[in-house]
């Protein structure tokens, strides 16, 4: 049986960068907005040429005063891409366009597009989001900002019970955040803050192990005291590179994450344990 378009049409032949240079040929090339000059001649320009026209009124600017700097600067320009490029810098650009696009919309207005730019900037975000899904991330605002981070039901869920958690559980997704072992550990110290009041109960109701677990990476893998001799601090810890080390990092991130995960089903244990004795 033939198969229909519609189910060929989503990445017949999933290419990262066919579909980067898909993407930045919408940003640079095509023409999506046409502005009146002197003598009544319109001018044609690309959203790149909108963004770097009001590049030093972005707020994610930096001290960046140009479009190009930023994008060199970020790793993210088109001599940056190739067939080898590694997922993490298609997101890197993704976010970066996400981003542009929102600020076009708040410097010149979406309604000022004409017909051919709307659908540009539309395509745009239309490919970014489904690229995102494709490569297991999603965007989340961040106070003025779209930050890309990477998906994890688990941690969705406990963001959705707990909305507490949600700000600092998110952070630590931020592909912002991938390689930074400070930032990781700062983190997870107020993650780690946020368990403790919980740690009792864990343990009396058959988490013994997953909690005391969770507490041995938070206290003995540096996170929350500094990477230094201390003898809080697990040698063999000290004794790993930042690549390994933040390894354990995202693993006392999961524990903790399942942790959380499980005490909704801890306050109804009792009464399931009654129904089955009663």
């Amino acid at each position: 049986m033939r198969t229909r378009i519609s189910e060929r049409n989503h990445f017949p032949a999933f290419s990262p960068y066919t579909e980067y240079k898909k993407l930045n040929i919408l940003f640079c090339d095509k023409k999506a907005y046409r502005k009146e000059e002197k003598c009544y001649v319109y001018k044609n320009y690309s959203l790149k040429d909108l963004v770097e026209c009001n590049f030093l009124q972005w707020h994610l600017r930096g001290t960046f005063t140009s479009l190009d700097e930023m994008l060199c600067s970020l790793q993210i320009s088109e001599n940056d891409f190739s067939d080898n490029t590694p997922k993490d810098v298609y997101l890197d650009y993704i976010q970066f366009l996400l981003n542009a696009l929102e600020f076009l919309n708040i410097t010149i207005g979406y309604s000022f597009f004409e017909k051919q730019g709307k659908i540009i900037y539309n395509t745009i975000r239309d490919n970014c989001f489904c690229l995102l899904e494709k490569l297991d991330a999603e965007a989340k605002a961040l106070g003025v900002e779209l930050c890309v981070v990477y998906k994890n039901d688990v941690a969705a869920a406990v963001s959705i019970q707990q909305p507490d958690l949600a700000p600092s559980v998110v952070e630590y997704l931020k592909i912002d955040n991938r390689d930074d072992l400070s930032r990781k550990g700062e983190i997870l110290c107020t993650l780690a803050k946020l368990l403790e009041p919980h740690e009792n109960k864990l343990i009396k109701k058959g988490f013994k192990s997953l909690c005391s677990d969770t507490t041995f990476l938070l206290n003995k893998a540096g996170i929350r005291h500094s990477l230094c001799q201390n003898k809080k601090i697990d040698s063999r810890f000290l004794k790993m590179d930042d690549s390994e080390r933040i390894k354990w990092y995202d693993r006392a991130f999961k524990a903790f994450l399942a942790c959380m995960a499980v005490l909704p089903y801890i306050d109804f244990k009792d009464e399931i344990t009654d129904l089955q004795h009663n």
